[in-house]
C-alpha cells in the first residue's frame, strides 16, 4: 500500500478508503497542463465508491476531459460488508452513468480479458483524452487483514471463486496450447514459495493472537490455485456500453 516510485510513475497507496482517487485526479490534471501523452490508471476498491471524494474526482474529471482511467476492483466485499448490503447498484459500473463517462464491466479473473480491455482503453483515452471507469469484478481469498477470519462469508464461496483463479487459468491455458508443461508449472510454483517459506522458518516466531493469525495467512498465501486443474468453464462478464 505505501510504496512509492516517482521514476517508474507509480504514485503508491493510501490507508484512507477512497483517498487515492482525488490524487490519480489531480496527477491526470498535471499531465494534460503539461502536454504530456501519459495516462493516469487510478486503482481502488468497492469501498471507494461510497466516498464522496469518488464522485467528486470522476465528475471533474468528466468535465475538465482528464486522460485516467479509474478501475474499481470490485472483490464484492470492501473490508468486510458485501456490496449488497452496501449499494443499491450491485453493478458497480452503473454508479458512473451520471458523471458521462465511458464505462466497461470485465471479469477481473480474466487475465486475457483484462489486457485486451486495458489496451483498448489506454489508446482510446490517450487518442481522446477522455476518463473512463472500469469495474473489474473479482475477489480475495483472504480477509481484509491478518486479523480477519472472513466470517461473513462460506467455505464453500472462497472455494468456488478459487476455481477461477487468474494464475490458475493462464497456467492451463499455457498447458493446453503445449506453451508449459505441468513440470515447468510446479517448477515455477517452487521458485516462488521456497524463499518466502525459508525467510518464515528463519523469522523469529510470534507468539499468541499473531501466531495464530500468522498461521492463517501462511495456509491462505500457499493455498494452491485449482483452475488449471478444473474443467469448469467460465464466461467473461458482458460489458456495458
Amino acid at each position: 500500500m505505501h510504496l512509492f516510485d516517482r521514476e517508474r510513475h507509480f504514485f503508491g497507496g493510501t490507508g484512507i478508503v477512497g483517498a487515492g482517487i482525488p490524487i490519480g485526479t489531480g496527477i491526470a490534471q498535471a499531465i494534460k497542463y503539461r502536454g504530456g501523452d501519459q495516462i493516469c490508471l487510478c486503482f481502488f476498491g468497492d469501498g471507494a465508491v461510497n466516498t464522496g471524494a469518488f464522485h467528486e474526482s470522476i465528475n471533474i474529471a468528466a468535465l475538465w476531459k482528464l486522460p485516467v482511467i479509474y478501475i474499481c476492483e470490485n472483490n464484492q466485499y470492501a473490508m468486510g460488508t458485501s456490496v449488497s448490503r452496501a449499494s443499491s447498484f450491485t453493478e458497480l459500473v452503473q454508479r458512473s452513468e451520471g458523471y458521462n463517462v465511458k464505462r466497461e464491466r470485465v471479469d477481473g479473473m480474466d487475465f486475457f480479458a483484462v489486457r485486451e480491455l486495458a489496451e483498448r482503453l489506454i489508446a482510446d483515452v490517450r487518442e481522446n483524452q477522455q476518463p473512463y471507469f472500469v469495474e473489474a469484478v473479482c475477489y480475495r481469498y483472504r480477509g481484509h487483514g491478518a486479523a480477519d477470519p472472513g466470517t461473513y462469508r462460506t467455505r464453500e464461496e472462497v472455494a468456488e471463486w478459487r476455481e477461477r483463479d487468474p494464475i490458475g487459468r493462464v497456467e492451463r491455458y499455457l498447458v493446453e496450447q503445449q506453451m508449459l508443461t505441468e513440470e515447468d508449472v510446479e517448477r515455477m510454483h517452487q521458485q516462488v514459495t521456497r524463499p518466502a517459506l525459508s525467510m518464515n522458518r528463519s523469522s523469529r516466531p510470534p507468539s499468541g493472537p499473531r501466531r495464530r493469525a500468522e498461521q492463517r495467512c501462511q495456509r491462505s498465501c500457499f493455498a494452491r490455485p485449482s483452475a488449471r486443474r478444473s474443467s469448469r468453464r467460465w464466461s467473461a462478464i458482458p460489458r456495458s456500453s
